[in-house]
């Protein structure tokens, strides 16, 4: 799977929309895990269509995060494993979706390159809510924020929206 760019220029860290041209589970030589290959591509803004591989290999700590991306990607049935003999084309990921992906840049020994930080499907990603019990320890340690709140829209030069302040 070739991890090129199409040009040794970096794209700009930030997200994007793409789709999945190429997959595989391997293992490259010299590499003590298997790991999963997605190659995506994707529109950047003044550069024209990209290509960049996200890697995630099966070694104990990894084969968690290599799951989850199977699951967002739609991984027909529940074995990967299927991915070692049918690759773009068979169909065993979806193909069609398009995916909200995180590029950011890394640097390595001086060197900087291009990475997917993480990828999800178009609002699936959210945010993590606190169910009742996390609520109140979160108020319990956050206190009482009115007074730098108030400040922090002096400092920015921001106004309250709202109308009132609700007691939370």
């Amino acid at each position: 799977m070739n991890q090129s760019n199409n040009t040794t220029q970096l794209i700009p860290s930030g997200k994007y929309m793409g789709r999945i041209v190429d997959y595989a589970i391997t293992q490259r030589e010299g590499q003590s895990v298997p790991e999963l290959q997605v190659q995506f591509e994707f529109d950047v803004p003044g550069m024209g269509l990209r290509r960049l591989t996200s890697y995630k290999y099966f070694s104990d700590k990894g084969r968690k995060y290599a799951l989850q991306l199977l699951a967002i990607l739609g991984l027909r049935g529940n074995d990967p494993r299927a991915l070692i003999s049918h690759h773009y084309g068979s169909g065993y990921l979806d193909e069609e979706a398009e995916f909200e992906i995180e590029v950011i840049q890394e640097t390595y020994q001086g060197k900087s390159k291009n990475k997917i930080g993480w990828v999800n499907r178009p609002g699936i990603g959210g945010v993590a809510k606190a169910d009742d019990k996390q609520a109140a320890s979160l108020k319990s340690q956050l206190g009482d924020l009115r007074g730098g709140m108030a400040q922090a829209r002096k400092d920015t030069k921001t106004e309250d929206p709202s109308e009132n302040d609700p007691i939370l």
